[in-house]
């Protein structure tokens, strides 16, 4: 990704979170309408065909760019190592895979990767914006 599209993507987080990060003290219960509020809304987001924001990437983006000191640069995207390796990357296996014996499917690695995922989610405390601020 170029510097340019990540500077783009950078601001566009910092849009995101300003009302969190600058000098307005807010209230718990402002902090957490208005997080609700910009995680019920659409966005079009630079270089992605999404159009929500999760509660968990709000509150990395607040934390990132306060624990590196209000720097800009703390709300680049970080680089994917995943999607440089081409064909061979961690989701794929050569096409001789399967003559090998190895079962190409990825249904059952895809399994795995839901669980992991569900059981980081559930394993850490539920984040509130007052834990942040």
């Amino acid at each position: 990704m170029e510097e340019e599209q990540k500077k783009q993507i950078a601001v566009f987080r910092f849009g995101v979170i300003h009302e969190f990060v600058g000098g307005a003290v807010l209230d718990y219960g402002e902090q957490e309408r208005l997080l609700e509020q910009k995680c019920a809304r659409k966005w079009q987001i630079p270089y992605s065909e999404r159009t929500r924001i999760s509660r968990a990437a709000i509150l990395s983006w607040i934390k990132r760019y306060k624990d590196n000191g209000g720097k800009l640069e703390s709300l680049y995207p970080k680089d994917r190592q995943d999607r440089a390796m081409g064909i061979y990357s961690r989701w794929t296996l050569p096409s001789t895979a399967g003559s090998n014996g190895i079962k190409t499917t990825r249904r059952k690695s895809h399994r795995k990767a839901r669980a992991i995922k569900a059981a980081k989610y559930f394993r850490r405390p539920h984040e509130h914006v007052s834990d942040i601020l």
